[in-house]
C-alpha cells in the first residue's frame, strides 16, 4: 500500500527522532559536497512526503543553506525493527539525490501573511509532480498560528493549461485562457464564503516574495473568465 502524505506531522516528527541516532554529518553531506562553515537547516514541513512498506522518501526536501539559499534534494530512509521493536535506520546513510528541477511558476513554498494585518494569513506548499503529467501541483492551507482568511484550502497546477484537471469541465467552458495565473479550485473548509467559497475557480502568480490569489467567481455566482476578486500575501 502507497500512502501519499504531504506533510503528516507525526511522521516527520518520526523521522526527526531517528535522524538525532545517525551522526549529523552524515545526514548533512556526502564526501563530495563540500564543508560548509556553519550548519544548513533541513526543513522537513515542506517535503513531499510518501511511506511504503518500511521505506520513507522524502521528495524535493529543501535544506536552507548557510548563505540563505536553498537547494533540493530526494532522500530515501530504509527503517529496520530489531526483536524488541527498536527502529534502526538501515544503512545508517539515507540514499539522497539532487531533486531535478520542475515546473515551479517562481512560486515559493512557505508561510504568507496579509500586508495590511500579518495576523492572517495560509501556508503555501509544493510543488509535487503530477504523474504521467507535464504540471506541478501546489496546495495553500491554513498556517499555524495566523487566523486563515481568503483563499484556502486550495489545490492549484503549474504548466500548460490545457493538461490542468479543471480544464475541460471549468475553464475552457468559463473562457479561462490566460497564462497569467495558475488555476485551481478552493476546496471544502473555505475560510471564506461568496465569491471565495468551496468549489471557486482560483487563480495563483507569484511576484518576488508576493503571492496573489484571484476569484473567478462572480457576485452572482458564475464561473467568469477574468478575475472577480483578488487577495495579495507576503512571505513571511
Amino acid at each position: 500500500m502507497r500512502l501519499e502524505l504531504s506533510p503528516r506531522p507525526a511522521l516527520l516528527a518520526a523521522i526527526a527522532t531517528l535522524s538525532a541516532a545517525v551522526p549529523a554529518a552524515t545526514l548533512a553531506q556526502s564526501a563530495a559536497e563540500p564543508v560548509a562553515t556553519s550548519a544548513s537547516t533541513v526543513v522537513l514541513d515542506y517535503a513531499n512526503v510518501v511511506a511504503t512498506g518500511s521505506t520513507i522518501i522524502l521528495n524535493r526536501l529543501p535544506i536552507k543553506l548557510p548563505n540563505g539559499s536553498y537547494i533540493y534534494k530526494d532522500v530515501t530512509i530504509n527503517l529496520t525493527a530489531s526483536s524488541t521493536g527498536v527502529l534502526t535506520v538501515s544503512p545508517a546513510k539515507p540514499t539522497q539525490t539532487a531533486s531535478p528541477p520542475v515546473l515551479s511558476a517562481k512560486f515559493n513554498a512557505g508561510t504568507y501573511v496579509y500586508p495590511s494585518n500579518p495576523n492572517y494569513g495560509l501556508v503555501l506548499v509544493g510543488p509535487s509532480v503530477v504523474a504521467a503529467q507535464s504540471i506541478t501541483r501546489w496546495q495553500t492551507n491554513a498556517a499555524p498560528a495566523l487566523l486563515k482568511y481568503c483563499g484556502i484550502p486550495t489545490t492549484f497546477y503549474v504548466g500548460d493549461i490545457k493538461q490542468n484537471p479543471l480544464y475541460a469541465t471549468r475553464l475552457k467552458p468559463a473562457g479561462i485562457t490566460s497564462t497569467e495565473y495558475s488555476y485551481g479550485i478552493i476546496e471544502d473548509g473555505a475560510a471564506c464564503g461568496g465569491q471565495w467559497g468551496a468549489g471557486t475557480i482560483i487563480g495563483a502568480s507569484q511576484s518576488g516574495d508576493y503571492l496573489t490569489v484571484a476569484s473567478f467567481k462572480t457576485t452572482t455566482g458564475q464561473d467568469a473568465a477574468t478575475p472577480q476578486s483578488r487577495y495579495t500575501y507576503r512571505l513571511k
